[in-house]
């Protein structure tokens, strides 16, 4: 098979499976058959045919034979409808309860082009009607005949019917065709729904009509949501695309279901994607003109999937050296997990750029150090793996400007390109140079060196070089040698306790009140922040807690693990404020019914003995706080970014400033020094 293969016409060249000569591995085909074999039946049927309650690609609403579009955004799986009316019955009655007992929606958006309109009043079946009983010829005499003064009754009985119409162009469409898509060469006879489709298709997309277009065009409106029965709304046809790619996006489909943080893709917007791919001629899942589409929608779900869907497919469509030619370094790629977050375990899948490094060979040597990070034991935090990247950028950019070969030679790279980096690099600081960018994370926007970036990131360079001289790769010895090392900032702790006054404020009732009003899909905000405030220790220690967490020590002492796994040894855990503990067993209720209702399938499969060892299982392993969105298998705390952000727009509207969750570990620190706890330094000293 060709490694390569062109991505469409008036683009470069996308590399497919082997970017470089020579490379032993399995072919696409291989790895496709190898992984095909996880895949359920419905993602090898052709259509593919996404199950209506599938919790990834779900369709259908929870009402029994309702036929209605799920809402936007809706994690419950209902309609607009029903969704509308669940929100003023929520505080009485369970989803399940509500399903049960409410009545079914009609589908008044889809298969409208498959039922033919009540007859014409005057032509009978020979014509269909509109709303006003006649077909769109009389309904046209009707409106002249009113014009020059004529009754109703005495037009109508003077009308005779007309001989049935064409029936609309459009393959399965049963309506009358009374209008022309256009006129002149290639014209056909359209229904006047159809018509108003395609000509606001033509306005949309600034296109002005033709044979070719309209041929395009009707090629692909069979499979839009009009043509389509209620009951195929699962339905995504892939057979116009590529073998290649369709075997691409069936794995993205079964990727994305299998990563713990994920969104919801809807048939109907895997389809928009599809059909696209299809009409742009695109090969394989690789080419960047799928990037270029992340900003063209503005739907967010159709938005999200063209984000998406190449991440989920470079299991597939990218082995090691494809991604190191490319630039891109994922730790799937080599078989290894996800870096970690020094203060929380690792929930995302998160892909380092590495193509704004210009020199090659200090990019792959970039990659190889990478490589070597993901395998090795333990392994670097995702903090270190940032700083490393941010590092080098920097080092390329100062190699690009100090050099006349821009540095794409390391064996010319000696001792005193080391002492002109230096040179510069203090230069950056001293002058506040904009070059530092943050390229890991949203748009890149250069900014001057902070001292933390000044000091550090030589050291993070000087490593990656030693590292490279080790397996000889990179620029001489001399260079490495004479490169400059900093020493790092001193660390200028400034505890700032929050204050009496404002601590009151933020533990009051009235102010618990507001910060309740904002969690509208019950994640426990109030539950988290009291923890926190009690309890002390990092946000994220809180956020980070299992279910099965809690306990009591004896009679009457309530004890919070944070590690699960010394859950219920005494001298792991910590005392639990009696409140505090009240509170996080409600909030345990809460949690486990919502996995009850995850999970419910499950458990009705499952013997008494077998459902208490998974509620057991759940303990140990699912969080006390899941987040509420992307997080349809309940296995993800809330996101840190989201509790940030939904406090901090609490301690706003509460009018205090300057209050974070740091300060309020502070103020537990200083409370408990001030009743007589003994510092850091003299338990040391003791044990």
């Amino acid at each position: 098979m060709d490694s390569t293969v062109s991505a469409r016409t008036g683009h470069s060249t996308i590399a497919a499976v082997s970017s470089e000569p020579g490379i032993v591995s399995l072919s696409f085909d291989q790895r496709y058959e190898a992984v095909s074999q996880a895949f359920p039946p419905w993602l090898l049927s052709d259509p593919i045919v996404f199950p209506g309650d599938h919790r990834t690609y779900g369709w259908a609403c929870q009402v029994p034979d309702c036929n209605g579009e799920l809402a936007g955004s809706n994690i419950k799986f209902l309609c607009s409808t029903h969704d509308h009316e669940f929100k003023a019955l929520s505080s009485k009655l369970t989803i399940e309860e509500f399903a049960k007992q409410a009545t079914p929606s009609p589908c008044i958006l889809r298969g409208w082009a498959r039922y033919r309109l009540d007859d014409c009043r005057i032509c009978g079946p020979n014509r269909e009607a509109l709303i006003t009983g006649l077909c769109m010829a009389h309904n046209r005499i009707l409106w002249k005949a009113k014009r020059r003064g004529e009754t109703e009754e005495a037009c109508l009985r003077a009308q005779t019917p007309f001989p049935p119409l064409p029936r609309c162009a459009i393959p399965d469409c049963v309506h009358d065709g009374p209008l022309f898509n256009f006129r002149g060469p290639g014209q056909v006879r359209v229904c006047k729904s159809h018509y108003q489709v395609w000509r606001s298709y033509l306005r949309d997309n600034n296109l002005s009509p033709d044979e070719a277009l309209w041929t395009e065009w009707a090629a692909m409106e069979p499979r839009s949501k009009r043509m389509q029965l209620p009951e195929n709304r699962g339905d995504v046809w892939v057979d116009h695309l590529p073998l290649r790619l369709q075997r691409e996006i069936r794995y993205a489909i079964h990727r994305h279901d299998s990563t713990a943080r994920r969104g919801h893709w809807r048939p109907r917007h895997i389809q928009v994607v599809v059909d696209v791919l299809a009409s742009e001629g695109v090969q394989t899942l690789n080419d960047p003109m799928l990037a270029e589409h992340v900003s063209k929608y503005k739907a967010a779900d159709v938005r999200r999937i063209w984000a998406d869907l190449p991440i989920a497919a470079r299991g597939l469509t990218l082995t090691r050296q494809d991604a190191k030619y490319a630039g891109w370094f994922d730790p799937a790629i080599v078989g290894a997990k996800q870096f970690k977050s020094a203060n929380s375990p690792s929930d995302r899948r998160m892909v380092w750029d590495l193509t704004g490094i210009s020199q090659r060979w200090l990019r792959d040597l970039l990659w190889e150090n990478l490589e070597y990070a993901a395998t090795e034991s333990p392994q670097p935090t995702s903090g270190t793996i940032n700083r490393r990247v941010r590092s080098i950028h920097l080092l390329s950019k100062a190699l690009w400007q100090l050099r006349e070969d821009h540095g794409n030679d390391p064996e010319l790279l000696h001792a005193s390109d080391a002492r002109a980096f230096k040179d510069l690099w203090d230069m950056w600081y001293r002058e506040q140079v904009p070059v530092a960018e943050n390229r890991t994370f949203n748009s890149p926007v250069p900014k001057p060196l902070v001292e933390l970036v000044y000091k550090t990131s030589p050291n993070a360079m000087h490593a990656v070089l030693v590292f490279g001289r080790a397996r000889n790769l990179g620029p001489t010895d001399s260079f490495v040698l004479a490169f400059p090392r900093y020493s790092a900032p001193e660390e200028r702790p400034k505890p700032r306790p929050i204050s009496d006054d404002d601590f009151r404020l933020l533990i009051s009732d009235a102010s618990l009140k507001l910060l309740d009003e904002s969690d509208v899909n019950d994640v426990g905000l109030v539950d988290i922040w009291l923890t926190h405030a009690f309890q002390g220790g990092r946000i994220s220690e809180t956020i980070y807690l299992r279910l099965g967490c809690i306990g009591m020590i004896g009679e009457a002492q309530p004890y919070l693990w944070r590690d699960i796994t010394k859950a219920n040894v005494l001298d792991y855990g910590m005392p639990c404020h009696y409140p505090v503990y009240q509170r996080l067993l409600r909030r345990q209720e809460v949690t486990r019914a919502k996995l009850r209702r995850r999970y419910a399938a499950d458990l009705a499969s499952l013997n008494k003995r077998q459902r208490a060892a998974l509620e057991a299982e759940w303990d140990r392993t699912m969080p006390l706080f899941p987040g509420p969105t992307t997080n349809p298998d309940l296995r993800l705390p809330v996101s840190s970014s989201v509790l940030q952000r939904k406090l901090a727009d609490w301690i706003e509207k509460l009018g205090l400033k300057g209050i974070t969750t740091h300060r309020t570990r502070s103020t537990m620190a200083t409370a408990l020094l001030d009743n007589g706890a003994p510092p850091a330094g003299r338990v040391r000293d003791a044990v």
